[in-house]
């Protein structure tokens, strides 16, 4: 009993220790002036909280933790602060594009959240990429997608 009671204090620990992190980077990005902007600012945010901790995010998004439990309603705390700051972050980028459709919006935030997280996977399998190199990156592979190069 003293052992589950001791992993679930040092589990909770955890958890908050990442979830603050993060979310006080993430926060730091929502100064940025534009949506694109933003979401770059956010992301390189979200690099550097994460340099070498990687595992942090998956901490913080972790399905399996035990319900209920101290460590699963901080983890659901920090999920809803940043998902948040991610749903404000797509309403200010579709505002922008005078988009103002709801399933945009959804649709959006969950192709958002997709990208943010299968990165930060795939960083955890090529942790020899610094913080600036996945921004710059992302800021590539943003603008491939964006603007193809012309033939």
């Amino acid at each position: 009993f003293r052992r589950v009671l001791f992993r679930s204090g040092l589990h909770t620990a955890c958890v908050h220790r990442a979830g603050r992190i993060l979310v006080d980077a993430v926060e730091s990005a929502q100064t940025v002036t534009g949506a694109h902007n933003k979401a770059l600012a956010t992301l390189t945010a979200i690099f550097h909280a994460l340099d070498g901790h990687t595992q942090n995010w998956k901490l913080i998004y972790d399905a399996s933790l035990p319900r209920p439990s101290e460590a699963h309603s901080l983890a659901r705390g920090y999920q809803d602060a940043l998902n948040t700051m991610g749903a404000q972050g797509v309403a200010e980028a579709l505002a922008d594009n005078d988009t103002h459709d709801a399933f945009d919006h959804s649709l959006l935030l969950a192709l958002w959240f997709s990208i943010v997280s299968t990165t930060i996977t795939w960083w955890g399998d090529h942790p020899t990429q610094t913080p600036q190199q996945m921004s710059e990156r992302c800021l590539r592979l943003f603008n491939a997608i964006k603007t193809p190069k012309a033939n």
